[in-house]
């Protein structure tokens, strides 16, 4: 069990470097491998890692001491925002557990430290810089009062992870699954503190979030807990936001191309010369359209909609593995397809035909099944 200290932790939620075994050629017993740029707010408090609870104002007065020093000094990235700044800079909002205290905002100035993303082969660089966020915020209860710091940031790679502590080895390292998610911890005992670091990818947004725990006496911590609580809070988000989404018809797509897969559609008729096909989701390709919600790697479609088609005008094909569109007027092909996974719904398919829809006026004017 935690004793009853207060510890001062700092948990970082980091994207983008740091959690890989690169470390520092000097990871010697003292933290080396932390360069001074990339420390957390808790790193910058001197080492009151482990304090009696009425110290903690004293703490706190300690790392705002030293952060003023840093900024004078040129050597502290970190700008104060607001929560609305935060979201529009990250473009994400940032999942706070219920009773946090002390919420601050920050966003990172030093281009040293930012990402990179969408790689430019003929220049061999990224192009477009990312930002890098920061909340700190404290959970306190009857025995332990503990400061997070939680960083965020959109990813080149799922793996990407910039904690800042860059050890050679660790004490530990596992990887966890929670409600599907996958979540990666670690763990260093050092001369002078405790370091833990979880951090996991959320596709749906691409950003990778990195928390790191420090502190001279973590017997007993779990850092699970606060790792899989916002995890469970962005999913709450997103299922709350696919339960809202307004229903959308077929009068309300813009004309183009959608895409769906076969083990998707839910029914399909053809009847008195009009095709009609329902399907679970609708990919939109590179269609807004409102009331659109985002699956888990972030590619917006609609719920559960209808589509028809005057069945004799609609032009029926095969896509190719090149995306090239391939007439063939096989209505009967198409159907005996449908009917097929139709039969099989509700089993697991590795791979599914997919479906090219073109739309027009809200009608379906083509058809084709991706046959590579």
């Amino acid at each position: 069990m935690i004793k009853k200290k207060i510890i001062v932790i700092g948990l970082t939620v980091v994207l983008l470097c740091g959690c890989s075994s690169k470390g520092n050629e000097n990871n010697s017993s003292k933290n080396e491998s932390i360069d001074s740029t990339t420390k957390t707010s808790a790193d910058l408090s001197s080492s009151s890692s482990s304090t009696k609870k009425n110290d903690d104002s004293s703490s706190r007065d300690n790392l705002q001491n030293e952060e003023t020093k840093t900024s004078q000094d040129a050597s502290n990235p970190w700008k104060t925002v607001t929560k609305d700044e935060f979201a529009r800079e990250m473009e994400s909002d940032f999942e706070i557990p219920d009773g946090a205290l002390n919420v601050t905002y920050k966003i990172c100035e030093d281009d040293a430290l930012l990402g990179n993303i969408n790689h430019d082969s003929k220049l061999n660089e990224y192009t477009e810089v990312v930002p890098l966020g920061e909340v700190t915020f404290t959970m306190s209860d009857e025995y332990t009062s503990v400061d997070y710091v939680a960083r965020m940031q959109k990813a080149k790679r799922p793996s990407d992870c910039i904690s800042g502590y860059n050890y050679d080895e660790w004490d530990s390292d596992s990887k966890e699954m929670h409600d599907g998610q996958p979540v990666y911890f670690k763990r260093k005992i050092d001369t002078d503190k405790t370091v833990d670091v979880a951090y996991w990818y959320f596709s749906d947004t691409s950003l990778t979030y990195t928390l790191t725990v420090t502190g001279t006496d973590l017997d007993g911590f779990d850092i699970s807990a606060v790792a899989y609580t916002i995890c469970d809070m962005h999913k709450a988000k997103k299922d709350a936001e696919k339960a809202n989404a307004p229903e959308v018809t077929a009068n309300q797509l813009p004309d183009g191309n959608y895409t769906s897969y076969c083990d998707m559609v839910t029914a399909f008729e053809e009847k008195d010369g009009v095709f009609s096909l329902s399907v679970e989701k609708l990919y939109c390709n590179d269609n807004k359209v409102e009331g659109a919600v985002h699956d888990d790697w972030g590619m917006e479609y609609v719920q559960n909609i209808t589509l028809t088609g005057d069945s004799k005008s609609i032009e029926y094909g095969d896509i190719d593995a090149g995306n090239e569109f391939e007439a063939n007027s096989n209505l009967k092909k198409v159907k005996e397809v449908l009917q097929y996974y139709l039969s099989i719904r509700g089993q697991e398919v590795e791979s599914a035909t997919g479906l090219h829809l073109d739309i027009k006026d809200g009608k379906i004017v083509r058809l084709g099944l991706v046959t590579s």
